[in-house]
């Protein structure tokens, strides 16, 4: 059995009382019960619980686990990361708008009409509307991308400081131009404006984010603002939570950083090389409020003694080490080479069927299939898996997370 410590997590710089409670554990099914105990903890039926999840995958798995152990799924308001923004900005928000106008999906649609009408952007304009379409929706996540990323650059923009090259300057006309066709000040505006004793009127019951590995400046920004009024649970997966590793470096780095910096030369990479590589996203989220007075509930952990090649590199990033001490030969881990999308996603489905014929305990909704760009393989996916053929022997329920609308059937 896991032991777990309290730790208060004290930063030097912030005079006010910061209500967040991280908390950390090795696997994400051990993170569920945790929520389990925070949602059976002094909850109310008359309040929502807000529960902010990765994806709707996530969403899915969760609503059908938390039905089954605690037997009805209610008073819990599931919302994705983009949505958390907007669920506390509105209410200082001019436009009074439910929809989340600084979304992808507004957006896009906007830079579109602006392509196509203003003479402007007339340079932007393509042939076909497919190929507009298609770079509005690019020109839109870049400039949200700066809103989560570059929040100094769009406060700029926003009190009329320009210092763009001059084949760059459109983005901040296309900025300016669409505020002011959406009626709304910019996020970064809002959330300056923002007065969590005054303006956050939704007052849920509690604040849970699961799982959310990845989160934007303007995010982590905003549960800060919003600590100071409100309790906020975060609940983080950590591979090595015996071992102090946020400040380990890739190899790249350590030798870029050596070579611009002689002071530095004495420095090792120590620790494990692939969770230095991978886990960037992970080390910035707990570097954020790790530097903020938080409540820090950390499990430590003994490791069983694993037989299989996976479980050996999960034992190395739980030890930090690469030293394995047992590398078995298995099939664990397996590597395909195949000539097309269409193959890849073709073994794809045959492996799913092997693990579910020789695991009954196993479900489909257990199965997570990750890609680097799954908008690559939408059509391979739907051919496979939907094949008529196919359906009465060896049908499995799916569900594509993140596709880009253009790479839906109706836009033509």
């Amino acid at each position: 059995m896991p032991t777990f410590f309290f730790v208060r997590i004290k930063g030097t710089h912030q005079p006010k009382k910061i209500l967040i409670k991280l908390y950390t554990n090795d696997s994400y099914k051990k993170l569920y019960v945790n929520l389990l105990k925070l949602l059976i903890d002094d909850n109310s039926v008359f309040t929502e619980t807000w529960l902010v999840v990765p994806n709707h995958s996530a969403k899915q798995w969760l609503q059908k686990s938390l039905a089954r152990d605690l037997g009805i799924c209610t008073q819990i308001k599931f919302i994705m990361p983009l949505s958390f923004n907007w669920e506390i900005l509105k209410n200082v928000a001019e436009s009074n708008s439910s929809i989340n106008v600084f979304s992808n999906d507004v957006i896009r649609w906007q830079i579109y009409q602006l392509i196509n009408d203003s003479e402007e952007f007339g340079a932007l304009r393509k042939e076909s509307a497919l190929e507009n379409f298609n770079l509005s929706e690019k020109i839109a996540q870049t400039l949200l991308k700066y809103n989560d990323e570059r929040p100094e650059l769009i406060n700029d923009w926003d009190n009329g400081l320009f210092q763009l090259k001059k084949d760059q300057e459109w983005q901040a006309d296309m900025w300016i131009i669409l505020l002011t066709i959406l009626k709304e000040k910019s996020p970064i505006q809002l959330l300056q404006k923002f007065n969590p004793a005054t303006d956050f009127k939704q007052k849920p019951n509690k604040i849970i984010l699961f799982a959310t590995e990845q989160l934007t400046t303007i995010q982590k920004d905003t549960i800060l603002k919003l600590a100071d009024y409100q309790d906020i649970h975060l609940l983080l997966t950590n591979p090595s939570p015996n071992e102090y590793w946020f400040d380990i470096k890739p190899s790249a780095t350590i030798a870029r950083d050596k070579l611009f910096n002689t002071e530095l030369a004495y420095l090792d990479n120590i620790g494990n090389s692939l969770l230095a590589n991978l886990a960037y996203n992970k080390m910035a989220i707990f570097d954020a409020f790790l530097n903020h007075d938080i409540d820090l509930s950390m499990s430590f952990q003994q490791q069983k003694q694993q037989s299989s090649l996976l479980g050996s590199i999960k034992q190395d990033i739980f030890e930090l080490s690469e030293n394995p001490k047992h590398c078995p030969v298995d099939n664990s881990i397996k590597i395909h080479s195949c000539h097309n999308c269409l193959r890849e996603v073709e073994i794809i489905k045959d492996e799913i069927l092997d693990v579910l014929n020789n695991n009954h305990d196993l479900n489909p909704e257990d199965i997570i299939v990750v890609s680097p760009d799954i908008n690559d393989y939408v059509y391979a996916i739907k051919e496979v898996f939907n094949d008529a053929d196919e359906v009465a022997t060896s049908s499995i329920p799916f569900h594509i997370d993140r596709v880009q609308l253009a790479d839906n059937n109706y836009i033509t």
